[in-house]
């Protein structure tokens, strides 16, 4: 078997090509897996955090400072019992707890995310490089 320069430049841009490209798609799962599983833990800490909220909200409805505000007034006797059951929801629906523990989350993620992502680009471009140079060098 007898190569000629052609066919040896072409057999040799053949196996740079095949390398270049099972090499660029080995490192491309391993990465894309870990980031799935930061998100998991991250949900788990939220749960914990209702927890307390339920605890403060009763504390809430104990001050009676809304209930005499509109009780002095005779005449406003049937708005008072008003005033007071909105007053008691609003505490409960604003705990000030779940917002940062749902903010550390959210940016954890996001810079691996990017550099993960970026790596991939940049390994997709040099294998492209090297694969081109591979076939002009064939020719």
């Amino acid at each position: 078997m007898e190569f000629s320069g052609a066919g040896l430049r072409l057999l040799v841009a053949a196996l740079a090509l095949l390398l270049v490209t099972s090499s660029a798609q080995a490192p491309g799962p391993a990465p894309l897996a870990p980031p799935t599983p930061a998100p998991a833990p991250a949900t788990a800490p939220p749960t914990p955090a209702p927890t307390p909220a339920p605890t403060v909200a009763p504390p809430t409805p104990a001050p009676s400072p809304v209930a005499p505000t509109p009780a002095p007034s005779p005449k406003a006797a049937s708005p008072a019992p008003e005033a007071a059951s909105p007053a008691p929801e609003a505490p409960v629906t604003s705990p000030p707890a779940p917002p940062p523990a749902g903010e550390s989350p959210i940016e954890a993620p996001s810079p691996p995310t990017t550099n993960t992502a970026a790596r991939i680009r940049s390994a997709g471009w040099i294998s492209a490089a090297v694969a081109v140079a591979a076939v002009v060098y064939a020719f």
